[in-house]
């Protein structure tokens, strides 16, 4: 998707233009081979076999075939994937579709690296001989990034990695059961557990609310990386300052509209988030006060992705209207999507405009 410039006018009636940023990735899984084995009745690979049994051909075959466990490294070919999952996909678990996603992301930005683990292959004992036992999902996400590469009219990603084939059936049951490496516990931005935690959901939700990651709904560790690279000095102040809450109630939506302040205006930010943690010198009236209230009186039962939004919309107005040293009689949701909120307009180069041109001419 290309880079869509609007026109814009504002409250003076001046007019500019406004570059929209390029939206993530969709990837196609309605047109894709996969397409069955994301419908939750599960058994593609069964299917597949059973078409191709009644029609009378031969179930194509694969190349790792063995019947002693044995290793090899090979790069794996999109044609070579597709027989594997189509129809020796028959014992596995029915595919996530975000971690196929996941994958997929991972294969397109060129980061699939070989780290050692193996994409796994029975022997001829099961009911369903040479069958996949551990690796759908890495399999699944490198034919979702050929097919993007094949409507992009680019050459395929590479898919180098470990096989082990000749495996018992039986050996599944012991896989994937050692304690996994989340993106969060990869990613460690303090030595304070509870101010990494933070900063972790506002790098996540930053790039996911504001619909810049590189897949849709997928959050990688790229994602995360330019999160940090772009916003970590805000990400961090933000983090470190409400890391216990707001008398120790936490609301994600409200810290991460703090941190979008601090990224556009950090001086006056702080003073904002100081005042919203204490509490001191507030009078009725101030959009401060307003939100304090707010979030001291959230229900503990209350969250939610919905919520969450209007909470970061609710923040908004009583930053916006803070920033321009207005008062308030209610605290109340800014309008339109958490993605489009012009958090430029509290910038310091904004602000600086402002009072150089206090009457916009």
């Amino acid at each position: 998707m290309k880079d869509q410039t609007i026109a814009v006018t504002d409250s003076t009636g001046k007019q500019s233009s406004v570059t929209l940023p390029s939206g993530p990735k969709y990837l196609d899984t309605k047109k894709s081979v996969l397409k069955l084995f994301f419908k939750r009745d599960g058994g593609g690979s069964y299917k597949q076999r059973d078409t191709a049994t009644s029609e009378g051909l031969e179930i194509p075959v694969h190349r790792f075939v063995s019947e002693t466990p044995s290793i090899c490294i090979t790069k794996v070919t999109k044609d070579e994937a597709i027989t594997i999952m189509q129809y020796y996909n028959t014992n596995n678990r029915l595919l996530n579709k975000k971690m196929a996603h996941a994958y997929a992301a991972e294969f397109l930005a060129n980061d699939w690296i070989l780290t050692g683990d193996a994409v796994k292959f029975a022997n001829k004992g099961g009911s369903v001989p040479y069958c996949v036992l551990d690796g759908q999902h890495r399999l699944a996400g490198f034919i979702l990034a050929c097919e993007q590469r094949d409507k992009e009219g680019k050459p395929h990603p590479t898919f180098n990695t470990v096989i082990i084939s000749g495996m018992d059936n039986d050996t599944q049951k012991k896989m994937d059961r050692n304690f996994k490496r989340t993106l969060q516990s990869l990613c460690q931005f303090s030595n304070d557990p509870a101010t990494n935690t933070l900063a972790f959901r506002l790098a996540r939700n930053w790039m996911k609310w504001d619909m810049i990651t590189e897949v849709a709904n997928v959050i990688s560790d790229r994602d995360i990386a330019k999160a940090f690279s772009q916003y970590g000095p805000a990400i961090n102040t933000a983090a470190t300052k409400f890391n216990r809450g707001i008398n120790k109630t936490k609301n994600i939506g409200v810290f991460l509209a703090c941190a979008k302040y601090l990224h556009q205006s950090p001086e006056k930010a702080e003073l904002f988030c100081d005042q919203l943690l204490t509490g001191e010198n507030l009078v009725k009236g101030s959009p401060i006060l307003a939100l304090r209230n707010y979030v001291g009186n959230q229900n503990a039962n209350v969250g939610g992705l919905c919520y969450y939004h209007s909470s970061m919309k609710k923040a908004f107005y009583a930053i916006q209207k803070w920033h321009n040293d207005e008062t308030i009689k209610n605290l109340v949701e800014y309008k339109g999507a958490v993605s489009m909120l012009p958090w430029e307009d509290l910038s310091e180069e904004k602000t600086e405009e402002k009072l150089d041109n206090p009457q916009g001419q």
